[in-house]
């Protein structure tokens, strides 16, 4: 069975950072007030933040929009409904539509307050966007 970073680690001209620290990643946690999915903390872990194609991930070991806290935060403050114990995985820059991540790892479109499931894990959502 595959990983998400073997699956990451496959995918040409991906561009990554670099993978965070133990602290970054427990001090995103404790600022967000969630615990991030197993998935998205091996992603983490390894690269950081990546971008490829048309896709841009938030992560850690970076600054500003692409930066998990930084977007979570930025929309908790401009969408009172955003759900708690969900985080910013990607801003698809359309319509406001963002994709979440939640504790249990399911993967969400969020839109205007209104959630609907995309994917059952990170490394499934990677499997639809690169197909």
């Amino acid at each position: 069975m595959t990983n998400i970073v073997e699956e990451l680690s496959n995918i040409e001209d991906i561009f990554y950072v670099g993978g965070c620290s133990d602290s970054q990643l427990k001090e995103a946690q404790e600022l967000l007030g969630c615990t991030f999915p197993d998935d998205y903390i091996r992603y983490v872990e390894e690269f950081g933040c990546i971008s490829f194609d048309a896709v841009e991930w938030t992560g850690l070991n970076i600054e500003g929009r692409l930066n998990v806290v930084t977007a979570t935060e930025t929309e908790r403050e401009l969408d009172p409904n955003f759900p708690e114990k969900y985080f910013v995985l990607e801003n698809l820059g359309i319509d406001g539509k963002m994709i979440l991540l939640n504790e249990e790892g399911y993967v969400y479109l969020f839109q205007q307050g209104t959630t609907k499931l995309v994917a059952d894990s990170l490394l499934d959502y990677l499997s639809l966007i690169i197909e």
